[in-house]
């Protein structure tokens, strides 16, 4: 019996101080991303992306030689696919998702001029592995509205050393 309880203690402590650090992860990333944003980053040359169904750029930010962030904007039939990824010493940190979708006018047809944000993502990570998400709404494509974890990882290489 004593071994049960010992052993369900020792759990309760190990995953009440595996959330402690990522919450402390989460606070730190959220603190470094909105450094980053406050630094006069310099805007590096963009590129190119072009899908079956969309089409878009990738533009990198960089502080002091070092890319920082990568702004990815993907123009989509129903609305605005928008990626950032956020990086500390050239290690991703943190994937923000936006979906936006272009409204409906009361002709039954899309008004590109106005559109709302249906979805939002906000994906953690540390030593190149996803610890936290945070997600409100949906995302409208169903084949994306799960989070690649390796596909992401994949493109914010090369969208870090790509350039």
């Amino acid at each position: 019996m004593i071994p049960k309880i010992l052993l369900t203690l020792f759990a309760c402590i190990f995953f009440q101080n595996v959330k402690s650090q990522e919450a402390e992860i989460i606070v730190s990333t959220d603190s470094i991303v909105a450094e980053i944003n406050a630094l006069p980053l310099k805007k590096e040359e963009s590129l190119f992306i072009e899908f079956s169904t969309a089409a878009g750029i990738a533009t990198p930010y960089s502080y002091k030689k070092e890319v920082v962030k990568v702004a990815r904007n993907l123009q989509l039939p129903y609305g605005i696919w928008q990626t950032t990824y956020y990086y500390q010493n050239g290690k991703l940190i943190l994937i923000e998702d936006i979906e936006e979708t272009h409204l409906v006018n009361e002709n039954g047809d899309l008004d590109y001029s106005s559109k709302e944000q249906n979805y939002c993502g906000h994906f953690y990570f540390s030593n190149h592995v996803l610890i936290s998400s945070k997600e409100k709404g949906e995302k409208r494509n169903t084949s994306e509205t799960v989070f690649n974890e390796q596909m992401e990882l994949i493109q914010s290489r090369l969208y870090c050393n790509g350039f």
